[in-house]
């Protein structure tokens, strides 16, 4: 493989350094492309001649900037681009990606009926024995897992649900089928947690990698909640964008369910 960038060594600069500004300028010429895998350690050992600690060192740092991600047994490749999510009250995330060049895919990893806890019914202001559907998905962007979610609606008002979103990601379509013709984002809350192993499995992502926690309430015009969900997005595949002003209502006296151990263990 030819390399653009001189690799002989700078003085005064740390070796894993000049090891990791090499690798980052490939990167951002573009010689070293999202997807591909950066040389292995024995290459940079025998092309910089260093130490393998030394390599390691560099590789890591790479990994903390978000230029690259580690596989067990098959190396570094270089990450592809971040998605931005943008929060804000008519946000539509399908579109959202669109916007940006991504094609949304959603995979259904379990559904049913059930009575919800009280937290959940309380939010969504259902009543004694109202079912809601908890819908658990993996959503992808190009292909590539971004996101894993819980999702609740009313069962009542959305009795066969899944089949709808199961034709269509856009939810914007999926509402209009049950005559919502416009919904709004009455409240999110953002926090952070590390993954269990399941969902780092799932996600594609190291168990030491850090998830984005959004729990969310929309609602119709008549400020009725038709969903809340508990999606959990990849640190360092998703930048969250809050638009200035932000025009939520949220009401402060609601606060939302304790976040999940895993958004998985409903399964």
């Amino acid at each position: 493989m030819g390399h653009s960038i001189v690799s002989a060594r700078r003085p005064g600069l740390s070796l894993w350094r000049q090891i990791t500004d090499a690798l980052s300028a490939e990167i951002e010429e573009g010689s070293l492309p999202p997807g591909s895998a950066i040389p292995s350690e024995t290459e940079l050992m025998a092309r910089f001649e260093v130490s393998r600690f030394t390599v390691r060192q560099a590789v890591s740092r790479l990994k903390e900037q978000g230029l690259v991600e580690t596989e067990q047994g098959r190396g570094a490749f270089v990450r592809g681009p971040v998605v931005q999510y943008t929060i804000s009250e008519r946000a539509r995330f399908a579109e959202n990606l669109k916007c940006q060049g991504f094609n949304l895919r959603n995979e259904f990893l379990a559904s049913s009926k059930i009575l919800p806890s009280e937290d959940v019914a309380n939010i969504l202001r259902l009543g004694p024995g109202a079912e809601t559907w908890r819908i658990t998905a993996l959503s992808f962007a190009n292909d590539e897992p971004l996101s894993l979610g819980r999702i609740f609606h009313p069962a009542e008002r959305f009795p066969d649900i899944l089949d709808r979103r199961k034709e269509t990601a856009d939810m914007k379509l999926v509402y209009m089928e049950y005559g919502v013709e416009t919904y709004f984002r009455q409240s999110t809350w953002i926090s952070t947690r590390i993954p269990t192993e399941h969902e780092a499995y799932l996600l594609q992502i190291d168990l030491c990698d850090p998830v984005i926690v959004s729990q969310k309430v929309d609602v119709d015009v008549d400020g009725v909640p038709i969903e809340y969900n508990e999606t959990i997005f990849s640190g360092r595949k998703t930048r969250l964008h809050f638009p200035n002003p932000i025009k939520l209502e949220s009401d402060p006296r609601i606060s939302p369910p304790s976040i999940s151990r895993t958004v998985l263990d409903s399964m």
